[in-house]
């Protein structure tokens, strides 16, 4: 399902009924794909799948319900939403289940779990990195001060031998 991001822009009026439309909405949703992962229980990959768009339906509801009630009570809009943390919910569920999967001997779902936990973990790990090079260089720098810049002379003027022009 895609939600446009301006969704919840716009006049008050319009995060109103949008937030109060896709709210209920999307927690039903929740709900419903909850149940749906319950009754997979025996088998572990499309619970997982079921599992993981549940929480990111309730991951959107509760982002739509903060700007309806952002805009139910007239404050600012809050802060944006750490999309951190369905990626990593979803890193944790592969990574415990593909240990899982190792001890009950299904070496195969094991490393196809594991392997899906490290490929989501990719972009965080380089994500991380990056962060911390830039961190690193910013302190750096104001560790050390602007750079100066140096004073060079003004070129001299072009020297005209035959006089005034005027």
């Amino acid at each position: 399902m895609f939600i446009p991001p301006n969704a919840l822009s716009g006049s008050r009026r319009h995060r109103l009924i949008v937030g109060g439309m896709l709210t209920p909405f999307m927690a039903l949703m929740g709900v419903t794909l909850s149940i749906v992962a319950a009754n997979t229980a025996d088998r572990p990959l499309p619970m997982i799948g079921f599992a993981a768009l549940a929480l990111s339906a309730f991951a959107v509801a509760w982002w739509c319900a903060r700007y309806w009630y952002a805009a139910l009570r007239e404050t600012p809009e809050p802060k944006a939403w750490p999309w951190l943390l369905p990626p990593l919910v979803l890193i944790v569920i592969f990574t415990v289940a593909g240990i899982g999967a190792l001890k009950d001997g299904k070496k195969a779902e094991a490393i196809g779990m594991l392997v899906m936990a490290g490929l989501l973990f990719l972009p965080f790990a380089a994500g991380s990195v990056a962060g911390l090079v830039g961190l690193l260089k910013h302190r750096s720098r104001r560790r050390h001060g602007p750079a100066t810049v140096q004073n060079t002379p003004d070129p001299q003027r072009p020297y005209r031998a035959w006089g005034s022009i005027g």
